[in-house]
C-alpha cells in the first residue's frame, strides 16, 4: 500500500460531469443544515453556560454531559461548509471547496465520534452510580480517571479518522457525484477507509450503551418489585391486625 502525505486529503475531481442529488433538493439541504447549526450551536451553548453557572449541575455526570454538548457545538459549526459544498454550481467552485471540505470530513468524523464515545462513557457512568456500591462509585469515578477518559474521547475519534487517509486509504474532499463533501467513491480504498472508521468508533460504544442501560433497567425493575412486595406485605399485616382487633371488640 502506497504511503503518502496530507495532500491524500483532498484530490479535486476533474469536472462536474455528473448530478447525482438535483438542485432543489441539495438547496433544502443546505437550508435544513443551516437550521441544525443554528439550534445546535443555540442549544449546546446553553447546556455549556448551565454547567458553568450553576453549582449544583457541577456533577461528575454532567462533566460528561458537558464533553458531549460541546463535540455537538462543534459538529454543527462544520455544517455550514457541507452547505456551502451542496451549492456548487461550477468547476471553479468546486476546486475552492476541496480543502475545506477534506478539513471538516476530518473534523466531523472526530467530534461524532467523541459523541459516541462520551454517550458510552456517560452510560457508564450511571450504570455505576446506580447498580454499584457508592463506595465503589466514588473510587473509579475519580475527577482525574474522568479527565483521562475525556481525553481518550477527543484524540481516539482524530487518530482513527486522519491515519488510515495518511497511509493512503482512502480519500476525502468534494464528491462531484453527489455535490457533498463526501469520501470519494472512486478511490480503491475508501470502503476500506469505512470498514476501519467504523469498526474502530462504533462497535464498543454501542455494546457499552446497550449493556449499561439494560442492566439500570433491570437493577430499576428488580428494586421496584421489591419495593411493591413490602408495600403488599405491609398493607396485608396492617389489614391483619385492623381485623383482628375488630374481632376483639366484637366479641369482648
Amino acid at each position: 500500500m502506497e504511503t503518502t502525505s496530507i495532500a491524500n486529503l483532498y484530490a479535486p475531481n476533474e469536472g462536474l460531469t455528473a448530478d447525482f442529488n438535483p438542485k432543489w433538493i441539495r438547496q433544502l439541504d443546505a437550508v435544513v443544515l443551516l437550521f441544525i447549526t443554528t439550534i445546535g450551536v443555540i442549544g449546546n451553548t446553553m447546556v455549556g453556560l448551565s454547567f458553568f453557572l450553576s453549582n449544583q449541575l457541577r456533577t461528575k455526570t454532567n462533566i460528561l454531559v458537558v464533553n458531549l454538548a460541546t463535540a455537538d457545538f462543534f459538529t454543527c459549526t462544520t455544517l455550514p461548509i457541507v452547505a456551502w459544498s451542496l451549492l456548487v454550481e461550477s468547476d471553479e467552485e468546486a476546486n475552492a471547496v476541496y480543502a475545506p471540505c477534506a478539513i471538516v470530513l476530518v473534523l466531523t468524523q472526530s467530534f461524532i465520534g467523541c459523541s459516541i464515545i462520551t454517550l458510552a462513557l456517560i452510560a457508564l457512568n450511571r450504570w455505576m452510580l446506580i447498580s454499584r456500591r457508592r463506595e465503589l462509585y466514588d473510587k473509579v469515578c475519580q475527577y482525574r480517571v474522568i479527565l483521562g477518559a475525556l481525553v481518550i474521547s477527543w484524540l481516539l475519534p482524530l487518530i482513527v479518522t486522519i491515519t488510515p487517509i495518511l497511509a493512503g486509504v482512502g480519500v476525502i474532499g468534494y464528491d462531484k457525484w453527489s455535490h457533498n463533501c463526501a469520501l470519494l467513491a472512486d478511490h480503491p480504498y475508501s470502503y476500506l477507509y469505512k470498514v476501519i472508521l467504523l469498526s474502530s468508533l462504533m462497535p464498543a460504544p454501542m455494546t457499552i450503551i446497550m449493556f449499561c442501560y439494560w442492566s439500570i433497567f433491570k437493577h430499576v425493575k428488580s428494586h421496584n418489585m421489591k419495593i411493591q412486595q413490602s408495600t403488599t406485605e405491609a398493607s396485608r399485616t396492617i389489614s391483619d391486625t385492623l381485623t383482628g382487633f375488630r374481632y376483639v371488640i366484637v366479641n369482648y
